[in-house]
């Protein structure tokens, strides 16, 4: 009888033993899911803080862009101005010059055609260009 009860007993601390060897794993995984959801949960929270930083770079990149793009449009638009009114001017001054040589600077088909014809015929085409 004491050898049964002894045995009993030795039978009841190996469950005992064995429950709260098996309490402390589940413990420990719980912990271990606990630890890694948060885990998880911190590293989304990191992906949309970094993509939030990565929109902000992106958006300044592309203003800064978009900024050297309007200086060089500007720029352009200058020159090719610039280039217009140098040209226009030039014509200007370069019919002024015919002018006062005695020189009409807006010929016609017409006027062409005579001084052609006077150049063949021995005529002065200068007469016919004059103004």
């Amino acid at each position: 009888m004491e050898a049964d009860r002894f045995q009993k007993e030795t039978k009841e601390e190996q469950a005992r033993v064995k429950q709260e060897i098996r309490r402390a794993q589940i413990n420990k995984l719980q912990r271990n899911a606990g630890f890694m959801e948060e885990w998880l949960q911190k590293g989304v929270e990191d992906w949309k803080q970094n993509m939030a930083f990565k929109k902000e770079r992106e958006q300044s990149q592309l203003e800064f862009e978009y900024g050297q793009a309007q200086k060089f449009n500007v720029m352009t638009l200058n020159k090719i101005e610039g280039a217009t009114n140098e040209v226009i001017d030039g014509i200007a001054q370069f019919e002024a010059t015919l002018q006062d040589n005695g020189i009409n600077p807006r010929v016609t088909k017409e006027q062409a055609d005579a001084a052609l014809d006077a150049e063949f015929t021995g005529s002065s085409p200068q007469r016919t260009l004059r103004t």
